[in-house]
């Protein structure tokens, strides 16, 4: 699975440059999808810079999401990919409410992320908030 779209996301966007493209969508919750017209978007591209502009942005933000899964989907163990993925985000972990939704993008099972978590919360030193000498 290579796009996971959350809201204001756009699904399928590389059919805009395909006469035929075949995509499969699968919505894990409620979800509304609105369709646009490819001419309209053709349209756009032809004659619209700024949406050129904001469409090739978005592209690129797209591209960008795709790599860092598929380099945290490259590491071997939850450590890794959980350290990965904390320096793709500058440090920040989640809320305790979103780690299901962290395990299922950094592809483990739910479990095994809280076993990591509470491996590291084991060696912290809850004084000084540095980690332990003790692996």
């Amino acid at each position: 699975m290579f796009q996971r779209a959350m809201p204001d996301k756009i699904l399928a966007e590389t059919s805009v440059f395909f006469d035929r493209y075949h995509c499969d969508a699968i919505a894990v919750s409620a979800a509304t999808v609105s369709a646009v017209p490819v001419g309209d978007v053709i349209r756009l591209l032809e004659s619209d810079l700024v949406f050129v502009n904001r469409w090739s942005g978005y592209l690129a933000l797209e591209l960008q999401a795709t790599r860092k899964r598929a380099e945290i989907m490259s590491l071997q163990t939850v450590r890794a990919r959980l350290d990965a993925w904390i320096a793709w985000n500058d440090g920040a972990l989640p809320s305790k409410r979103a780690w299901r939704q962290l395990a299922d993008e950094i592809g483990v099972s739910a479990e095994a992320l809280y076993r990591e978590f509470a491996r590291r919360d084991a060696r912290v030193d809850k004084d000084t908030g540095s980690f332990k000498n003790s692996p």
